[in-house]
């Protein structure tokens, strides 16, 4: 124990000495290798730097996540786009979706999820009965003969409230998808 404090001893006492003499030069140099590896990082993280989808070699699927909140999107009876888009010429694997807070409504309201065709992920089935905490699968289930991939054009993941307006409520979508070109 007695050899570890000398050691520190002597090394803070050179360091103390060499210090003034390097920082500035070390310095800049960390801050430059500081902004570098932050500006790496940060581009290694977004969507834009994972392999092209549409190149061979290498890639990943995708999930795509949306959210249908009564709080902040309403529950009227409509189309209520969700602000995420899948790209052209996605194959759509699978889709489901989890419940939140239990949909509420005066009836039974029923839901149904699409992108560029109606129904195609969810069809419309009864909402009210779906309790928080549950996992409810999408046509797209995963298997092949189920995948989605006529989706032609880039499009919005839309959920449709039909025959009763939503009182409360909140599900989160996800959309496993590639695409093919």
């Amino acid at each position: 124990m007695r050899k570890l404090f000398s050691l520190i001893a002597i090394f803070m006492a050179v360091n103390l000495f060499a210090v003034p003499f390097i920082i500035p030069e070390l310095q800049t140099k960390l801050d430059s290798m500081d902004t570098s590896i932050a500006t790496n990082l940060a581009s290694a993280t977004t969507a834009a730097a994972l392999n092209d989808a549409t190149s061979d070699g290498l890639n990943t699927s995708r999930t795509a996540r949306a959210t249908w909140d009564f709080a902040t999107d309403g529950g009227a009876v409509s189309a209520i786009g969700l602000g995420v888009t899948l790209p052209a010429k996605s194959i759509i694997e699978h889709a489901y979706f989890y419940t939140v807070t239990q949909v509420t409504a005066g009836g039974s309201s029923t839901g149904a999820l699409s992108c560029e065709d109606a129904n195609n992920l969810y069809s419309a089935a009864s909402q009210t009965e779906t309790a928080a905490g549950t996992i409810t699968e999408g046509v797209a289930d995963g298997t092949t003969t189920n995948f989605v991939s006529n989706i032609a054009n880039a499009c919005e993941l839309t959920w449709t409230i039909a025959s009763v307006q939503a009182s409360a409520g909140k599900i989160n979508f996800f959309v496993k998808y590639t695409v093919a070109e």
